[in-house]
Parts: C-alpha cells; sequence; structure tokens
C-alpha cells in the first residue's frame, strides 16, 4: 500500500525487471505511464511493464492511495529519470 499524501509526488522512474500492477484504493491522482496522464480514481487499474518510465502525482488536499503489486521485484531494480 502507498499512501500519497496531499500535493505529493514520486519522481519518474523505471525498472528493468520489475512488472508493476497499479489497483488505485481511493483518492484521486495522476500517473503519467510513457508521456501519457491518466487521471485516477478509486478502482482504476493500470499495468506497468518493465521499462515503463512511470510517476504518480497527488495534486490535490486529500490522501491518494493505491495498492501495488510487482513480480520479479529485485533489490535495485529502480532507474530515477532526469527531467
Amino acid at each position: 500500500i502507498v499512501r500519497f499524501l496531499a500535493n505529493t509526488r514520486i519522481e519518474p522512474h523505471y525498472h528493468k525487471k520489475t512488472r508493476e500492477i497499479f489497483y488505485v484504493k481511493s483518492g484521486n491522482g495522476i500517473l503519467k505511464l510513457n508521456s501519457v496522464e491518466y487521471n485516477c480514481k478509486a478502482d482504476d487499474f493500470f499495468l506497468c511493464e518493465p521499462g515503463d518510465v512511470h510517476e504518480f502525482v497527488n495534486a490535490t488536499s486529500e490522501e491518494f492511495v493505491i495498492l501495488i503489486f510487482k513480480t520479479n521485484e529485485e533489490e535495485g531494480d529502480i532507474y530515477w529519470v532526469k527531467e
């Protein structure tokens, strides 16, 4: 479970091996996935394949909560992208 407090974000990054499934549990936020912006709301699902550049933005005054399911996760498999 990842909880984004009001007006927070996780910077753009990708994984070389990890595949992620995001389930939006509550709140509203933005998922930027390979330069496409998706407005997220409760009960939305998203698939993030290895190599997909992604970030989350919570530009609201409410908490934004997602569940992240991962496969092939390895320590250190996160690569930050400079903007």
